[in-house]
C-alpha cells in the first residue's frame, strides 16, 4: 500500500495504475492477514484446552489403559479442584455402560460441560 502511493504521486497514467493495483494488492493482503490470524488463534486456543484435558486423564491414567477407575476419578476431582456435590454419582453419570471404568472422551465431555462457561487455567490444577 505505501510503495503503491508513491507511484500515485508521479501522476503518469501507467504509474496511476500501478499504484492502485498495489493499494489494492496492500488491502487485500491485509485482510486475508487479518482473517488468517483470527483462524489460528482460535486453533491455538483449542489445540491448548485439548492438550490440557488430556494430560490431566494421561497423569491419572497411571497404567496407560486409557480408562480410569472410581479411586481414581475421585483423586482427578480432589487434584483439579473441580467442585461436585457427590463424586461417586457424577462417576456414574460418566460410567454410562456401568463396568466401573471410564474413558478419555467420556471424561472430556464431561469436562467440557462443567467449563463450558469458564476455562479452566493450569494455575487451578494441583497434580500430585
Amino acid at each position: 500500500m505505501f510503495v503503491g502511493s508513491f507511484h500515485l504521486c508521479l501522476m503518469t497514467f501507467y504509474s496511476k495504475i500501478c499504484g492502485f493495483s498495489l493499494i489494492l494488492l496492500g488491502t487485500i493482503s491485509f485482510i486475508v492477514g487479518l482473517i488468517t490470524y483470527k483462524q489460528l488463534s482460535q486453533q491455538q486456543k483449542f489445540s491448548r484446552e485439548k492438550s490440557l484435558t488430556q494430560q490431566l486423564f494421561n497423569f491419572y491414567d497411571s497404567d496407560s489403559d486409557g480408562y480410569i477407575d472410581i479411586e481414581t476419578f475421585r483423586d482427578l476431582i480432589i487434584g483439579t479442584g473441580v467442585m461436585v456435590n457427590d463424586i461417586d454419582n457424577e462417576f456414574y453419570l460418566i460410567d454410562l455402560d456401568n463396568d466401573g471404568l471410564i474413558n478419555f472422551p467420556d471424561v472430556k465431555v464431561w469436562f467440557d460441560s462443567l467449563h463450558s462457561n469458564s476455562p479452566l487455567h493450569i494455575d487451578s490444577i494441583w497434580l500430585y
